[in-house]
């Protein structure tokens, strides 16, 4: 099975702030997108409820012709509290706190376990005969290659996914 997997556009006035599952709007334009050349026949596309996801979802399904799906399980981490908030005004030491807590619900949101079990609740879900899109957040991108494609959890966190930017990966 394909899994394209495509992080949203860049989201419009939060440099510097935390806004994880947060509704923040972002451009929805394709011609913005960096996909890989070659697109697999997919069948669905899927997307995160989150407009700055389901925007450019819309768009592509408009384009591509595909059957669109939501799942909120493809919504990016809870971060509770944080939610738009200055990482500067949460601070360093209390991110670290969290940390070295193994990314626990610290912030009153959701653990790095409660986020992974949510992805692969999604995963194994999926129609492994068909290809398969999803538009979605950094934080779902590293968290599948974290848990299918063999990525520690460090190597994961310094996993570039940059705005716009879409990866086939092939997964059993």
């Amino acid at each position: 099975m394909d899994l394209v997997l495509i992080r949203h556009l860049k989201p419009f006035h939060v440099a510097g702030i935390c806004y994880g599952a947060t509704d923040v709007p972002a451009s929805f334009d394709i011609a913005d997108l960096r996909l890989p050349e070659e697109l697999p026949v997919a069948s669905t596309i899927w997307t995160s409820p989150l407009s700055r996801c389901l925007n450019l979802a819309k768009n592509l399904q408009f384009t591509l012709g595909l059957e669109l799906v939501v799942d909120e399980r493809l919504t990016e981490l809870d971060f509770g509290v944080w939610e738009m908030q200055e990482w500067d005004a949460i601070g360093a030491a209390l991110i670290d706190d969290w940390i070295a807590s193994g990314f626990s619900n610290l912030h009153q949101g959701e653990s790095l376990m409660q986020f992974d079990s949510r992805i692969f609740d999604w995963y194994t879900d999926l129609d492994r005969t068909m290809n398969h899109v999803a538009v979605t957040h950094a934080g779902v991108i590293r968290s599948i290659h974290r848990q299918f494609l063999g990525l520690t959890l460090n190597q994961s966190l310094s996993l570039p996914v940059p705005f716009g930017s879409g990866l086939k990966i092939t997964l059993v």
